[in-house]
């Protein structure tokens, strides 16, 4: 009878061991959501202190393999959106600026200097699309990637900022606002006084009249978003806007009383 008992023990406890092991692998390869499993597993098991560190360390090192899993595909469907951003067709290109926009809003992964690189020669070359959809997502996603970039895309700003300028005085609205959303995007990721100045040297006396209107509501906001230091009046904005405040076109008159 005590045999019986005991061999009967025994098992039972072979098999919780056999279930602990199955649910602890189950939860290493199988868990997308870690949270509820670890709390499962740390309630199955003695109220040790070793196994608890070690679960704990177990579960940190599972998220940041995931997170450099996501950053992995991150990575892949960015390539993937920029070489489809290429194809001649126009509504392929419109989903791919989309789809770039809505990776680069959603992701918290710093971008290495060749994506910047490679997001900027795509996006420059997509600014003067004949689709001004496609114009507009190729600077909204220039501006989620600003956020992205670090110093990384000053290096660009010779050939951006122009670029952006010119998007000012594009025929449709959508497109002069993301462009003036991209230009204090770059003031706030960077420093205000050099997007103004370097801007400046195009947008306050560009032929057309468009780009320089929008220009002057451009810096119109950046001094009601920026303090002061960051902005110079002075030094930054008040020489190239007082000759201009006697140009005889109304547009301009009007728009640089603003500033």
């Amino acid at each position: 009878m005590i045999i019986s008992f005991l061999r009967k023990e025994m098992k039972r406890k072979n098999n919780n061991k056999e279930n602990k092991r199955n649910f602890f692998a189950k939860y290493l390869f199988t868990n997308n959501n870690h949270s509820l499993p670890l709390i499962e597993f740390l309630s199955s098991l003695p109220n040790t202190f070793p196994q608890i560190l070690f679960l704990l360390f177990f579960s940190k090192l599972l998220e940041l393999v995931e997170k450099f899993r996501s950053e992995e595909r991150i990575g892949i469907q960015m390539e993937e959106a920029l070489e489809l951003a290429r194809a001649k067709d126009t509504k392929e290109r419109m989903a791919a600026v989309e789809r770039l926009y809505h990776l680069l809003e959603g992701s918290r992964k710093s971008l290495t200097s060749s994506e910047v690189t490679s997001l900027v020669d795509c996006c420059m070359d997509l600014l003067n699309d004949n689709n001004f959809r496609v114009s507009q997502g190729a600077l909204q996603a220039l501006a989620s990637a600003a956020v992205l970039s670090g110093d990384h895309l000053k290096l660009h700003f010779n050939a951006l900022v122009p670029a952006v300028v010119e998007r000012l005085g594009d025929a449709k609205q959508p497109v002069r606002d993301a462009a003036r959303r991209l230009l204090l995007t770059l003031m706030e990721d960077s420093s205000p006084t050099i997007i103004v100045e370097r801007a400046g040297s195009y947008g306050w006396t560009h032929r057309s009249w468009r780009v320089r209107e929008e220009f002057a509501r451009t810096v119109t906001s950046a001094i009601n978003l920026f303090a002061s230091p960051e902005l110079p009046l002075q030094r930054a904005i008040l020489p190239p806007v007082c000759p201009l405040v006697i140009n005889f076109s109304k547009m301009d008159f009007q728009s640089h009383l603003y500033v």
